[in-house]
Parts: C-alpha cells; structure tokens; sequence
C-alpha cells in the first residue's frame, strides 16, 4: 500500500485516506492501534447503538474473510445520516474528492484520490454532500451517497448494493428523484 513500515500517521490524515480513496490498510491501522479483536467489539457496540438490525462487522476493511461482514441499505443509510447530523468532519471527508495524507512530521505526502465517480460528475443532478464505495466479489459494487436536495434543508440518502453500475444506478435514482417530486 501507500504506508511504509515506521511512519507515522495523524488520525486524520488516516481517517482521510480510509474515506477518500477506501484504503484498506489505512482500515487495518486503525484496529492495529488498540487490537483489532477490541476495535471489532468497539464497531459491533456502535452497530447495536445505533439500532442497526441487519450489520455485523468481522473485519476493520469490510473485506470478506472466512466470515463475511453485512449490513442492509437501510442500516447503511442510518449510519450515512448519523454521520450527517453529528459528525461534521467526517461528513465533510466522505465530500471531498481528493486530499493530501502527510506522515505526522511532513516528510512525505501523496494525494489521495476518491473512489467516488460521481464526485467528479458535472452533470450530476443535485449537489452531492459526500458518499462511500464498496466493492468486494461478494457484495459486488456499492455507493450510499448524501445530497442536498433542491429545497433548502432537505438531505436525500440513497444506498445501491450489489450492483454492477453503482455510479450510474445511483445516478438515476436522484434524476428519478428530482423529476418525480414537486419540490417547494
């Protein structure tokens, strides 16, 4: 990966890295932190707090093992608009489309780029707040994205599991969206 052995890392220039260009060790380093069997147990708490009834975590990346990790587009979409209304800066990381990720003293940076297509999508139908990727052989290609809707206030969550096209299935349910509802 783009780590090397004995640098060090912000948690925010790690955090950047995991959500904007998915990278899994970035994932590994969190749970390596405090055990990755503690971190584990931390998510699966998380899972039951937020009331989420169809997700269990078996692994930091959300890469298949022995065990496969799960979770439905409802729970998915529960987390994404958690994540929306309380936690401001990672809402603001899942929105940006690249980033510098430096070692804590400076020494040496690469940029980060989104997974996200439709972060870079002119012509996408409405003003994307930010999103996330998955795509693993067994899940096949995922997106839960955040946008603002047309009315002032009004956030639209749409979560697309398992397909092969997530960009553009995901494109249209917000065209179908913004035809389809009378917007004040």
């Amino acid at each position: 990966g783009r780590f090397r052995a004995g640098e060090e890392y912000r948690a925010e220039e790690i955090l950047s890295a995991l959500l904007i260009e998915s990278n899994n060790d970035a994932a590994e380093a969190f749970a390596r932190k405090n055990g990755e069997a503690k971190f584990l147990d931390e998510m699966n708490k998380i899972v039951i707090t937020l009331g989420l009834e169809n997700s269990k975590f078996v692994s930091p990346s959300g890469l298949d093992g022995v065990d496969i990790n799960r979770a439905s587009a409802r729970d998915i979409s529960r987390v994404l608009r958690e994540i929306f209304l309380r936690h401001s800066r990672i809402a603001s990381i899942l929105g940006q489309a690249e980033s510098e990720i430096c070692t804590a003293d400076g020494s040496s940076c690469y940029r980060a780029t989104t997974t996200n297509a439709l972060l870079l999508d002119p012509l996408f139908p409405m003003r994307i707040k930010g999103g996330k990727t998955g795509d693993t052989p067994r899940a096949g290609k995922n997106l839960a994205l955040a946008v603002e809707a047309p009315t002032s206030g009004w956030t639209l969550i749409s979560v697309v599991l398992g397909s092969r096209d997530h960009f553009g299935d995901t494109k249209k349910v917000f065209e179908w969206a913004k035809e389809s509802y009378v917007w004040p």
